[in-house]
C-alpha cells in the first residue's frame, strides 16, 4: 500500500494560483463573420471519391504511377485469370470468345497483356 505524502501549503499555494489563471482566461469569441460548416459523417462513397480524387492527382504527377495503381485493382485479377485461361485453351471457338472478352476490358487489357510481355521477356534474359 502506497503511503500518502501530505499536501504542503506551497503545494495548495501553487493549485490556488493555477486556479486564478484559468478564472482569468476570457472565454473563447466567435470570430465576426465567420460561419462553421456543418460537421458531415463520411460514408464510404465520400472515402472512395477521396482516394480516387489522390490517386489521379498522383498519375498526372507520375504517370507510371498508374501501373501500380491498376495491379492493386481487382479488374487487374479478373484479367489476368482470362489470360491464364486464354494460354491454356485448345477450343478456337473459346479462344476467340475470350480475346473478345479480354479486348473488351480495354486499357486495363492492355496494361495486363503488356506486364505479361515484359515479364516473359525479363525472364527469357536472365535465362
Amino acid at each position: 500500500m502506497k503511503k500518502k505524502t501530505p499536501r504542503t501549503k506551497k503545494h495548495k499555494k501553487h493549485k490556488s494560483e493555477q486556479s486564478e489563471r484559468e478564472e482569468e482566461a476570457p472565454p473563447a469569441l466567435p470570430v465576426e463573420g465567420a460561419t462553421r460548416a456543418p460537421v458531415k459523417d463520411w460514408e464510404m462513397k465520400d472515402f472512395v471519391a477521396s482516394v480516387d480524387e489522390v490517386m489521379q492527382k498522383q498519375e498526372k504527377e507520375n504517370p507510371a504511377i498508374k501501373q501500380v495503381h491498376a495491379r492493386l485493382s481487382p479488374e487487374w485479377n479478373r484479367v489476368s485469370e482470362k489470360i491464364g485461361r486464354l494460354l491454356t485453351l485448345t477450343d478456337e471457338a473459346a479462344l476467340e470468345r475470350l480475346r473478345e472478352e479480354i479486348v473488351a476490358e480495354g486499357e486495363m487489357g492492355t496494361r495486363v497483356l503488356v506486364d505479361l510481355l515484359l515479364t516473359i521477356k525479363n525472364q527469357a534474359r536472365s535465362s
